[in-house]
């Protein structure tokens, strides 16, 4: 079973099948119905639907449940990794991928519409970062320009404010301040107000329901330029801005999905 699409009943019983408390990406309050009642009406509901599709069966009063998506339930309630992207959707909004690593399975999480939740197994970590960059496909065109700079995040958050309010003088002076030259400023200003691909991608180090390190990358690219934007690793106050492709993204999602798998938990 490589991809199944589940109603919101049928994944709460897989998740009351493994027993998930929180899933990563999803809002708790969202998720489970805070009423005890609500809840178990809904996971009723999901056995019943689960039966009716051969993927749930009774044995000695015992619901059996089909073996993958059990796997694939417990990737998703318990993760070593997990990966949360946005793409943003110019006038329809952000939309959500969720992925998520345990051992050698990773599956991803996407819904379709409201309370469907899309599960999907990813071959391998390789494949999950070819993934992202699907959802995000920044070009594949060699960065000339190798425009870089280093500055405080509520700077570059004033930056960005600039250039959606169209103060582009005062974006472009600030950017120049930081290292850039005015030609290159003006091409991240074009990449914020004029975005043909933008997102974010955050990189989760997972130890039970605890978030133990992270990794956090914005992407962003215009008509002339594209850019990423990163915490400094040594001083996470800092964002590094800078021109990028998506050789680039790459090579920068796997050395950090290699790293947090490397990050020891107890």
């Amino acid at each position: 079973m490589s991809d199944i699409l589940l109603e919101r009943s049928e994944f709460l019983v897989l998740m009351n099948a493994v027993r998930a408390s929180a899933v990563v990406g999803i809002a708790t309050d969202k998720l489970f119905p805070s009423k005890k009642s609500k809840l178990k009406a809904e996971i009723e509901r999901g056995i019943d639907l689960l039966k009716q599709r051969g993927l749930l069966r009774v044995e000695s009063g015992i619901h059996v449940i089909n073996a993958e998506l059990v796997a694939m339930a417990t990737a998703i309630a318990h993760p070593e990794i997990a990966v949360l992207t946005t793409r943003d959707n110019p006038g329809q909004g952000q939309q959500l991928f969720l992925h998520y690593q345990s051992d050698s399975m990773v599956i991803e999480q996407t819904f379709p519409n409201e309370r469907e939740h899309r599960l999907a197994q990813i071959p391998d970590t390789q494949a999950l970062v070819g993934r992202i960059q699907e959802i995000l496909p920044v070009t594949d065109e060699p960065t000339n320009s190798g425009a870089s700079a280093t500055m405080e995040q509520k700077v570059f958050f004033k930056v960005k404010e600039y250039a959606e309010k169209h103060k582009r003088d005062t974006a472009v002076t600030t950017l120049h301040q930081y290292g850039l030259t005015n030609g290159q400023a003006e091409q991240l200003i074009d990449s914020i107000q004029h975005p043909i691909i933008g997102g974010n991608v955050a990189l989760l180090k997972c130890e039970g329901e605890e978030i133990v390190d992270a990794r956090n990358l914005a992407l962003v690219q215009g008509q002339q330029s594209s850019w990423s934007i990163r915490q400094a690793e040594q001083e996470p106050q800092l964002f590094i801005i800078e021109t990028t492709n998506s050789s680039a993204v790459r090579l920068l999602l796997s050395s950090w999905l290699t790293e947090l798998t490397l990050v020891k938990t107890t």
